[in-house]
């Protein structure tokens, strides 16, 4: 029995002993980091933050071009009307569509797809955010669909469908924060 509680006083001894060594490593100089990590770490988020803020500085531009672009056949003006008459067909569809007549292919015709940096090139989740934010269309989202000739057709398929890349949630997250002031 001695035995026992000899063991169990020499393990609660060697524990303490451990507990107390490693809270005085833990506070120990050895243990902080030195002062030059600490300052290069500190101009690495400087460097960081800097660049972000130039990043969300150019989103913002581009996003501004496309508010402020007040002519009549602009290419937000041709998307809100093809998001107008996508939404009017859909609705029709609904009220008159039977099992034997409905719409087989949801494809428009506009300008837009003849523009490469829209349909293959970064610029055209700018137009999106316009569609969104200022328009308030939230319901459908516009996206273009490769056709088997090379061309493309723009078409709105539902929000919960949309599928985004990741520069392009970037860029969502930038103009809904900075602009919108949304989260």
């Amino acid at each position: 029995m001695s035995d026992k509680k000899n063991i169990s006083e020499n393990m609660q001894k060697a524990f303490s002993e451990f507990s107390s060594k490693f809270s005085r490593y833990l506070h120990s100089e050895v243990h902080n980091e030195p002062d030059f990590l600490k300052k290069e770490d500190k101009i690495l988020h400087q460097r960081l933050d800097e660049k972000e803020e130039e990043e969300n500085k150019e989103i913002l531009k581009k996003y501004n071009l496309i508010l402020n672009d007040q002519t009549p056949d602009s290419d937000k003006e041709q998307l809100f009307a093809a998001y107008n008459l996508f939404k009017a067909i859909k609705e029709a569809e609904k009220q008159f569509a039977t099992s034997d007549v409905n719409l087989k292919k949801d494809i428009l015709v506009t300008t837009l797809e003849q523009k490469p940096e829209l349909t293959t090139g970064p610029d055209f989740i700018y137009l999106r955010c316009w569609l969104m934010f200022e328009k308030k269309a939230e319901d459908l989202v516009p996206q273009f669909t490769a056709n088997s000739d090379g061309t493309f057709s723009l078409t709105f398929v539902p929000a919960r469908f949309a599928q985004y890349s990741l520069a392009d949630k970037e860029i969502m997250r930038v103009i809904r924060e900075k602009l919108y002031k949304l989260s």
